[in-house]
């Protein structure tokens, strides 16, 4: 089939490069950052656009220079954005409300905050979990090893000196995983290439995810460690949103569009509606069993005397300090033991694999 010269031209100068990703929240963070600054500080939209852009690597560099040429042909700031396609409908509308409510400049430091504040909660996180990934890994790739290379060597032993004795049952039993590894290599790791990517899709999304982390939940220990996790992140929106002055209702529909946790994302479906037909904040919230009985007490004595932000400040450093607590707590467990199972089955194997040359050393000297 024949591309039209129109088509063609077309597919040649459109910029494919742009539908990779969004920008990463290191890039967004100090762009809202900067944003933030040079706003505060009386410099106009297409001046600050321009000092931003120049110390940006050059794709951020083109997409930031798309957004200043949107504006200057009238678009406003949230809508040239959005034309990108490379920022969450949550920077979007929350620089949609901070234009119509003339608190920009609170709302762009605002989302510098919130991504600041993302970056060092999985760092932290990424941190705790880095050493008993690694830990893991090495296992995995340690204990194959041994089964597809040092196995077959001793097999190739006992072929030519036991042929006429059977083998350990131990021993038999590791030769025969070898052989299975052997065979199958290629099938096992796209076993698990599939796992991975079938647990990602799950995960995100929308109906199974629901069954996923009904799942995770029951698991001890890690699923309440997301649980806190994710009460974190909402504390941490709540608190920014309503240190800018938002509406309570504004910043339901703005955190559910950003949250990226379905759970919460449907608990703050009702909760909108909730307080759309006149219900209180903290009523709403026992609806779910997703959030504490602390948390709903204290938030309810938050909206008697109106200090909302304080509340949630608090409870967000009380979560991060859980889960910080939580994380170190399951990289001191799973470190130990992994350094454990790991000696346990590389000595398994050992052991199997020199248990026959014993037993012909002692028939010889029994000869």
């Amino acid at each position: 089939m024949k591309l039209s010269s129109e088509t063609l031209k077309k597919i040649l100068t459109t910029d494919n490069s742009f539908k990779k990703n969004k920008f990463r929240y290191k890039d967004r963070q100090k762009l809202f950052n900067d944003l933030a600054i040079l706003f505060s500080s009386g410099i106009d939209i297409k001046t600050s656009l321009e000092i931003i852009a120049d110390e940006m690597p050059q794709r951020e560099k083109i997409i930031l220079g798309k957004v200043l040429s949107d504006i200057l042909t009238g678009c406003s700031l949230s809508n040239a954005l959005e034309k990108t396609g490379f920022f969450e409908q949550y920077d979007i509308l929350s620089i949609r409300v901070g234009e119509e409510s003339g608190t920009l400049d609170k709302v762009l430091n605002t989302l510098s905050n919130f991504y600041q504040n993302r970056l060092d909660q999985n760092r932290k996180i990424r941190g705790a979990l880095t050493y008993p990934t690694i830990v893991l890994f090495t296992a995995i790739f340690a204990v194959a090893f041994m089964l597809n290379f040092i196995v077959p060597m001793f097999q190739d032993v006992f072929s030519r000196f036991n042929s006429n004795n059977k083998l350990p049952w131990i021993t038999q039993k590791v030769i025969d995983a070898s052989d299975f590894l052997s065979a199958n290599i290629y099938f096992i790791i796209l076993f698990f290439v599939l796992l991975i990517i079938s647990i990602n899709f799950i995960r995100k999304h929308k109906t199974f995810s629901i069954y996923y982390y009904q799942e995770l939940f029951k698991i001890p220990f890690i699923g309440e460690l997301n649980r806190k996790k994710q009460l974190s992140r909402f504390c941490l929106c709540m608190e920014l949103l309503t240190e800018a002055n938002i509406p309570l209702v504004e910043s339901i529909k703005l955190i559910k569009q950003m949250i990226g946790f379905t759970p919460l994302e449907n608990a703050l479906k009702v909760i909108e509606q909730d307080l759309i037909l006149g219900s209180s904040f903290h009523a709403s919230l026992k609806k779910d069993k997703l959030f504490d009985k602390r948390m709903i007490t204290l938030i309810k004595v938050a909206e008697e005397v109106n200090s909302l932000d304080t509340i949630f400040k608090k409870l967000r450093i009380q979560y991060e300090a859980d889960v910080n607590f939580r994380s170190g707590q399951l990289n001191s467990f799973l470190e130990p033991i992994m350094i454990v199972v790991v000696g346990l089955l590389v000595g398994l194997i050992l052991v199997s694999m020199y248990l026959p040359m014993f037993q012909m050393s002692t028939s010889f000297s029994v000869q």
